[in-house]
């Protein structure tokens, strides 16, 4: 019973990151918050500066290259860019426990950021 749990575990999980990678490379610069919304769902956090968003999502790893975490960057309410990374930020638990700190500086020089 209990390899039938860690197998069914595996399989449920195992492919997160990936899945979540390909939904993010499926957005396209342009698209509207509410094509995103139907691709990935409501954002797991939510960031805001000036005329610019920034939605958070991730999935939890389940082997040593860590949690993926997408943010979709929105300039003017559309799509501007998506970028990935693999990491550990939350050390037990779910990925949604924490996400990497936005760094508004992966947006270009048209962007407006407001200093805090």
């Amino acid at each position: 019973m209990g390899r039938f749990v860690i197998l069914a575990l595996v399989i449920l999980c195992g492919c997160g990151g990936h899945d979540l990678r390909a939904q993010v490379s499926s957005l396209n610069p342009g698209q509207s918050k509410e094509q995103v919304l139907a691709v990935l769902g409501p954002a797991g956090n939510r960031s805001f500066s000036g005329n610019a968003e920034a939605w958070q999502y991730c999935r939890t790893g389940t082997d040593m290259a860590g949690d993926t975490y997408a943010t979709v960057w929105f300039l003017d309410g559309r799509v501007h860019r998506v970028t990935t990374q693999q990491a550990t930020i939350v050390k037990f638990g779910r990925c949604s426990s924490g996400y990497p700190a936005i760094d508004w500086g992966q947006m270009d020089a048209r962007v407006k950021v407001e200093q805090q």
